[in-house]
């Protein structure tokens, strides 16, 4: 049974994104009494990566044929329809407190972030053509297996988290980060754009593997063979 799910992503910033910090400045000396300033004055820097689920609806107000043209370009195996869906899509935000001390002797300034980031899937939308009552043996075919790919989805979501979270943790450290008046800021919003958005977006893409997985030729050809045979007849009545 041909179909496609559209994992997709987005990112949010609120404030600046500081994790990989160490790696971008290059090491300054610090005035022994500018260091212990910033050590004595600010918070300790902190990193949070939490994640929220969701869950799934069923949406069964489209047709097969409307099913079929909003992934037109996506169907797999050479079929020609698409009686189910699975839309999911996961997002990053990166929220961020900063504290900060300057000093205009030493031409230098300290930060100390305190970082938390949020992956979340908004509900994952299946949807099933209108054609096959909840009752038929078809769909039931096809709701097991959307609901493959929403496990798929939903189990990939923690391990976004914990990749994220460990290497977060190895760039971010949980010290406070020294630089030049006035050049921070720039570096962090590089480190924002060339960095961690495309680390997050790997992450969260790995999740395609899997579903493709699900999607194999031997699946297709096992869902037009089900329900004796009902799918094939309707394939072949709609062709």
């Amino acid at each position: 049974m041909p179909h496609r799910h559209f994992p997709s992503k987005g990112f949010l910033l609120a404030g600046l994104f500081l994790a990989g910090l160490a790696a971008s400045f290059p090491a300054f000396s610090q005035t022994p009494g500018f260091r212990a300033l910033c050590e004595e004055r600010l918070p300790v820097p902190s990193l949070k990566v939490k994640r929220s689920d969701g869950g799934y609806r069923v949406d069964r107000q489209r047709s097969f044929r409307e099913l079929t043209g909003m992934g037109a370009d996506l169907l797999r195996h050479g079929k020609q329809h698409i009686l189910g869906i699975t839309r999911a899509e996961m997002t990053a935000a990166v929220e961020i407190k900063m504290a900060r001390l300057e000093s205009e002797k030493d031409g230098m300034e300290c930060l100390s972030p305190q970082v938390v980031v949020t992956v979340e899937y908004q509900p994952i939308n299946v949807f099933i053509g209108r054609e096959f009552p909840p009752q038929s043996c078809t769909y039931r075919e096809i709701l097991q297996h959307e609901m493959r790919h929403v496990r798929a989805y939903r189990y990939h979501l923690p391990v976004v988290e914990a990749s994220i979270r460990g290497k977060l943790a190895r760039r971010f450290g949980s010290r406070i980060f020294y630089g030049r008046l006035g050049e921070m800021e720039g570096r962090l919003k590089a480190d924002i754009s060339d960095n961690w958005l495309p680390l997050i977006d790997a992450e969260i893409r790995k999740v395609d593997a899997t579903q493709a997985q699900i999607d194999s030729p031997e699946e297709y050809n096992r869902m037009e063979r089900v329900c004796d045979g009902e799918v094939q007849e309707f394939i072949s009545s709609a062709e």
